[in-house]
Parts: C-alpha cells; sequence; structure tokens
C-alpha cells in the first residue's frame, strides 16, 4: 500500500475548517493526489482526526510520510479557524515539519482560472460588509493588489479601476449589487469555484516550503 516513494517526493496535508464544511486534501510534489469535502453536521474537532486518516488512506502514504502542513487561516468561523489552526500546529510539531497559512481570500483567487483582469475574492462578513482582496498575476505569480481587509461593496470599488473577475461566497448575497456598480467591467466565476478548496492551499504553499 506504501510502496513507490521517493526520498525526493514531498507531501502536503492541507485543510480549511473555515466554513461549516471540511476539506482536506493531499498534494504530491504540489499536485492533488487526494481529496475529501464533508458536510455532515458535527463540529470540526470530533470529524478533522477521521478524516485525515481518510484523505492519508486515499493518497496511500502514512501521517509520517507528510513533508509540510498547509492551514487555512481565515477569515471565516472564528470557531472553525481556531480548531484548524490548533490542529495544524499539533501536527507539525509531532511530526517536527514546516507549517504554511493562507487566507480564504488568497485560496479562492487560486481557484480562479488564469486571467489577466484583476481576479477580486469577496466573502461575506455579514450586516451588509465583505471581506475582500484584489490579486493578479505577474510573471505566472499571484500576487496582492488591493490589500485583505472589510469593508462595504462601495468601500471595495475605491480600490478597483479596471476590469476585475470576482470570486468567491460573498457573490451569493451581493452579486446583483456589484453588478450595479462595476457594470461591464465586472465578469463572475462559476459557482463551483466560490468556496475555499484545500487543493489551493496546499498549491499556493509552493512559496513557502
Amino acid at each position: 500500500m506504501y510502496k513507490n516513494l521517493k526520498k525526493s517526493d514531498f507531501f502536503v496535508l492541507a485543510f480549511d475548517t473555515t466554513t461549516f464544511n471540511a476539506d482536506i486534501a493531499v498534494l504530491k510534489n504540489f499536485s492533488v493526489i487526494a481529496q475529501i469535502n464533508d458536510t455532515t453536521k458535527t463540529t470540526h474537532s470530533t470529524r478533522i482526526i477521521k478524516l485525515t486518516e481518510k484523505v492519508l488512506a486515499r493518497a496511500k502514504i502514512k501521517l509520517s510520510d507528510i513533508s509540510g502542513i498547509a492551514v487555512c487561516t481565515g477569515p471565516g468561523s472564528f470557531t472553525g479557524v481556531r480548531i484548524g489552526l490548533a490542529f495544524a500546529k499539533g501536527l507539525a510539531y509531532a511530526l517536527q515539519i514546516k507549517i504554511a497559512g493562507i487566507t480564504s481570500l488568497q485560496a479562492l483567487a487560486a481557484a480562479a482560472p488564469f486571467s489577466d483582469r484583476l481576479i477580486c475574492s469577496v466573502i461575506d462578513a455579514q450586516r451588509n460588509q465583505m471581506y475582500f482582496a484584489g490579486y493578479k498575476y505577474q510573471k505566472n505569480i499571484l500576487t496582492l493588489k488591493i490589500k485583505e481587509q472589510a469593508g462595504s461593496i462601495e468601500d471595495l470599488a475605491k480600490h478597483i479601476k479596471e476590469p476585475v473577475l470576482f470570486i468567491g461566497d460573498g457573490l451569493i448575497k451581493y452579486k446583483k449589487k456589484i453588478s450595479s456598480i462595476f457594470k461591464e467591467s465586472a465578469k463572475f466565476i462559476s459557482d463551483d469555484f466560490n468556496t475555499v478548496k484545500a487543493q489551493y492551499i496546499g498549491k499556493l504553499t509552493n512559496f513557502f516550503f
């Protein structure tokens, strides 16, 4: 079951617990080899260990084979973020390996198809507020252009003077208003990409490890 591993192989265990769902992935040399998205109605603290065991089994590796840990640092559920960080730190300490944190907004932007547009990640922060940030590809590297912050759609509009591709669960609530403000300059990603995925959290750590 655990054959054909090379010493040069680099395995990343990546996970997101910032929303109700738990999303976990294993990447080999920064390519996804196993992933699980769990939507059961239990707390992250009661399922994270079993889900980790399950995704490792799918990847056909052992916990001791993991080379680095990638965890989503939010924004998101306070409890979910706290549980995810505590679990990640515990694993990294026990295995004596590196840990990298990726924000929800970064992970969303990385999931968008390659574009020459500004990529704007938006997450609902309630009370007519959003968490948002803007990114753009420069020499094939996703680069921060609008710092991560919280504000209204009008606050976001002050930062954008170019065609933009929007992504994130904030579109569920604010897409119509965004369209009315940005008009033809705005494009929207498919709903399939509007939630944070662990695989993109893992891929972004290529710059950390």
